[in-house]
């Protein structure tokens, strides 16, 4: 995997801990496998506005991403998810 082990909100944060409402949108796309649109910065802060298919969550030192497929690019793509906003 590119980046380590996939990414369960669970086992991560604890089963008490409540997702925020962006995690349990994304949540819901991927288990309906439908697109979303976001806004999203990278890390030279150029934002671009793209429609995803969410795969999966996953982390790598200790750091968030949500595994895609962009529209945009015509891709798998990996975002961070703390670039990442709903549109």
């Amino acid at each position: 995997k590119i980046l380590g082990e996939s990414f369960n909100h669970d086992s991560n944060y604890g089963s008490r801990a409540t997702p925020s409402s962006t995690v349990q949108s994304i949540e819901r796309a991927i288990a309906m496998k439908s697109r979303i649109k976001i806004t999203y910065t990278d890390i030279n802060e150029k934002v671009t506005y793209r429609e995803i298919t969410p795969s999966h969550f996953t982390k790598e030192h200790g750091i968030a991403y949500l595994v895609a497929f962009c529209h945009l690019r015509n891709e798998k793509r990996t975002f961070r998810l703390s670039r990442l906003m709903l549109r």
